[in-house]
């Protein structure tokens, strides 16, 4: 489990974030899988509440997305870095937190109610 946090640069201080921490891991221990867990149950299509089952590096690169207002980029970060940790054929999953049997399903490999990002 990673997560976000302040730290010091040469420059002074900025925010590390959690994804980042999780790709450089995944390359290191090429794992067969990634789970984010999130406070909603995957990534919407455009201005809707549909869940997309399933992405693909190409088409997240082919995908406008909003940047969003948190420290580490937001949901267009988290993608970004979830197409290049399944171009190293890790399976990224993007899976609500509150739903502990997805959240559980998604770590087992299981089908889980969100997003699976292949690559």
């Amino acid at each position: 489990m990673t997560f976000g946090d302040v730290t010091l640069f040469p420059n002074g201080f900025r925010v590390l974030s959690g994804d980042t921490i999780l790709y450089e891991l995944a390359k290191m221990l090429n794992p067969d899988r990634c789970v984010f867990a999130m406070d909603v149950d995957g990534v919407y299509e455009w201005n809707s509440r549909v869940i997309i089952q399933e992405l693909t590096p190409s088409k997240i690169r082919r995908t406008q997305i909003l940047p969003g207002d948190d420290a580490s980029g937001g949901m267009k970060s988290k993608l970004e870095i979830a197409a290049k940790i399944a171009a190293l054929g890790c399976e990224v999953c993007f899976v609500s937190g509150y739903r502990r049997n997805e959240f559980a399903k998604a770590l087992k490999g299981m089908d889980f109610y969100g997003t699976l990002v292949r690559g």
